[in-house]
């Protein structure tokens, strides 16, 4: 494996730390998804060390994404990518027929309308995101998650009932392209 190039991506979250490892064919050679809860370093430090142990010393390349991840970036003199141009523009890339996806993240979502030779539109909110749910254990299905409310929580049918990404739809649906 010393021999091919690989490419490492990280995406610090607000609430996790996503790792994937990628040879030249863009295969998956390694991938993990894991909670940080506040301990970025070690939970990224656990993560590459079991991603050493699996595949070995390798030569690499290196980019970190995320809301965090600009100052780890800084910090260690790595390159950085933000996260809604990198999603953007490998979309594009690999699914050129897609015209609209949405990111749920910890603390915010995105929505990106792809119109072909145009510049994407990108919305954000961060009244509706993954870390505004409640899941009462791990087990919980997202289906079943509680909004967060200052009086206590009321059931959610599901995620995209929430009225950002309502609000998202309804402005796209009156704008004309």
């Amino acid at each position: 494996m010393e021999n091919t190039n690989y490419r490492l991506g990280i995406d610090i979250g607000s609430t996790t730390v996503k790792t994937v490892i990628l040879d030249e064919s863009d295969n998956i050679q390694f991938a993990e998804y894991k909670r940080h809860n506040a301990n970025v370093v070690g939970t990224l430090s656990e993560t590459l060390e079991k991603a050493k142990v699996k595949l070995g010393n390798l030569n690499i390349q290196v980019v970190i994404t995320g809301s965090v991840g600009m100052g780890y970036a800084e910090s260690l003199n790595l390159c950085f990518k933000q996260e809604v141009v990198a999603s953007t523009e490998w979309i594009k890339e690999k699914y050129p027929q897609v015209r609209t996806f949405v990111d749920i993240g910890g603390e915010d979502s995105k929505m990106i309308f792809l119109q072909p030779g145009k510049a994407p539109d990108i919305r954000m909110n961060g009244s509706c995101a993954d870390g505004s749910f409640y899941r009462p254990n791990r087990n919980t299905p997202r289906h079943r998650a509680y909004r967060a409310q200052p009086t206590g929580c009321r059931p959610q049918n599901h995620i995209p009932d929430c009225v950002a990404l309502r609000s998202f739809l309804q402005n796209r649906h009156s704008e004309p392209y």
